[in-house]
């Protein structure tokens, strides 16, 4: 549950990009495969940012961010659950082999650089220099192998999923890791930078217990740019600045991470100069805080709200009913009266913004809702004594929206005569009803969201056999083939071939219906500089190491 629960939450964290503090990486190519390779510390524009600030004298004297978050961790522990409320602090406080930016690209950290052998069964991993643990201890690519050793025979904690292909880890020396594969997964770099994959110390973890049984869990000691210093409970989260921190010099001495639960509350504070920062703001308080000199941007994320129906035997809704329903659903409607027409449509059965992997010559239905009349007379339905052709009932959770998506799209079915009842409750609840895992599984249809990346290998977590976001039970052995296909060749040609003949079945099954896209707005204090919104191929995103405070 918990893991299924990050993954919603992770369609809710904003990240926008801007072009002030940009920087990048560089790519090359070796005859054993594909190295990506960092522009070293200091020498990106990014880099050179924070130094020039500095040598102008632009610095304001109080360089503490103040960060709101929208309720406590669960734990400190950054690897054995996926927990979004962690995902700020730990993402300042550890380092991975590599990290997400604010385009949801991947980008070097701790490895510098990597290359795959050709036959994509050695993955090898060169790691940064001088890099030391907070305690002073130097890091070394034992950490490494000690990290994902564990997680590979833990298989409750989160990233064990995704080391289900690494057969062993070797450390040639202590600046080298290489990942032995039993077979090609060339997805599994992506999924380094995503949950459950934080470096840890092996000298402070390495005594026999479990991680969430070690203290250091609850005082974390990482090689990030900051330090933890304190956890005050429904109140705030504090770091402080790593003096001795590996990649660059960090200008903020501190991050305040302020617990904040309600939105309103939290935007209040932003105004009133409480917070620095927000990720998530209303969409009706942008105009406003723009116009009061605020930065605000809208970001779109791979994170489409979709229908998905329930497969498992007897609970089947038949072909034409799955047909109908795509019908009546008005995208655009949806985007002008629930989101304020910040939310494109979404037609395609991968989010379109990742346009090489999303095909759009499969795309959903559009709105009609006399072709979704004559689907259900073709198929033979008659209307009962209550004039619907067939009744059914679609479980929402009460988040962002998502009940009023519900209520718009059983309206349109009732028009072609599709009695849709909304069963809208709080997240867990919701999920105890379609739990793919334990659940009673007793439903017809369920909204889902969440995040579809960082590689298109994660749309099997939700259509493939064994997905973990399968609550449906849907399962096609095509489809399970050409994904497990799309693994063993890093071409991006080869595997587009086979993501889009997965959407092809995907558009014929309609096992799924993609409705409309996640966007959405964060806002700063207009002296805040070099966000990780701005930091694309530099930071990762949540990540503060280049940020200060401008006079």
């Amino acid at each position: 549950m918990k893991r299924k629960l990050s993954f919603l939450l992770a369609a809710m964290m904003l990240i926008s990009v801007l072009s002030a503090c940009a920087g990048g990486s560089g790519t090359t190519t070796t005859a054993g495969g594909t190295a990506t390779t960092a522009a070293p510390a200091g020498t990106t524009a990014a880099g050179t940012a924070t130094t020039a600030a500095q040598a102008a004298g632009n610095l304001a004297d109080n360089q503490v961010l103040v960060v709101q978050l929208a309720g406590d961790p669960m734990t400190f522990q950054p690897n054995t659950i996926g927990d979004d409320f962690a995902y700020g602090p730990v993402q300042n406080v550890y380092n991975r082999l590599v990290k997400l930016d604010s385009t949801k690209q991947i980008i070097p950290d701790l490895a510098r650089t990597w290359e795959t052998s050709a036959d994509g069964l050695h993955i090898t991993f060169h790691l940064a220099d001088n890099v030391t643990w907070h305690d002073g201890t130097a890091f070394t690519s034992a950490d490494v192998k000690y990290t994902f050793d564990t997680i590979r025979n833990t298989p409750e904690y989160f990233a064990s999923f995704y080391m289900e292909n690494v057969a062993s880890i070797d450390c040639p020396d202590d600046n080298t890791v290489i990942f032995n594969m039993s077979e090609p997964d060339v997805a599994i770099i992506g999924y380094l930078g995503w949950y459950g994959t934080f470096i840890l110390p092996k000298h402070l973890f390495d005594n026999g217990a479990g991680w969430d049984d070690n203290p250091v869990s609850e005082k974390p000691i990482g090689t990030g740019p900051f330090k933890f210093e304190k956890y005050t409970p429904t109140v705030s989260i504090e770091l402080v600045k790593n003096e001795n921190y590996w990649d660059c010099d960090v200008i903020l001495d501190k991050v305040i991470y302020q617990i904040i639960p309600e939105e309103s509350t939290a935007v209040q504070a932003l105004r009133t100069g409480e917070i620095d920062y927000m990720e998530s703001i209303p969409v009706t308080d942008a105009d406003s805080l723009k116009s009061a000199g605020f930065n605000v941007a809208i970001n779109v994320y791979p994170s489409p709200y979709y229908f998905y129906f329930n497969w498992r035997n007897g609970k089947e809704t038949p072909d034409a009913v799955r047909q109908a329903i795509a019908h009546c659903i008005n995208r655009e409607d949806i985007n002008a009266k629930v989101f304020s027409n910040v939310r494109e449509p979404e037609y395609n059965f991968y989010p379109s913004i990742v346009e090489w992997a999303s095909n759009s010559n499969a795309k959903a239905p559009g709105y009609d809702i006399d072709a979704a009349i004559k689907l259900l007379e073709d198929a033979g339905m008659t209307k009962d004594a209550n004039g619907f052709y067939y009744s059914l009932q679609v479980e929402c959770y009460s988040v962002d929206g998502a009940p009023d998506v519900c209520t718009l799209i059983a309206a349109e079915c009732k028009k072609a005569g599709i009695n849709l009842t909304v069963n809208a409750q709080e997240y867990l609840a919701w999920n105890n009803t379609v739990d793919r895992y334990g659940g009673p599984g007793t439903f017809d249809m369920s909204m889902s969201g969440g995040f579809q990346g960082p590689d298109p290998a994660a749309l099997s977590n939700r259509v493939g056999t064994d997905g973990a976001s399968n609550g449906g039970y849907y399962s096609n052995p095509e489809i399970d083939a050409l994904f497990k296909e799309a693994l063993t060749n890093s071409d991006q040609a080869y595997r587009q071939e086979r993501y889009f003949k997965i959407q092809e079945i995907l558009r014929q099954d309609l096992t799924i219906i993609p409705i409309i896209s996640y966007a959405g707005y964060e806002a700063s204090a207009g002296n805040v500089r070099c966000l990780p919104l701005e930091m694309a191929g530099v930071t990762g995103w949540a990540e503060y190491s280049r940020t200060y405070i401008a006079k």
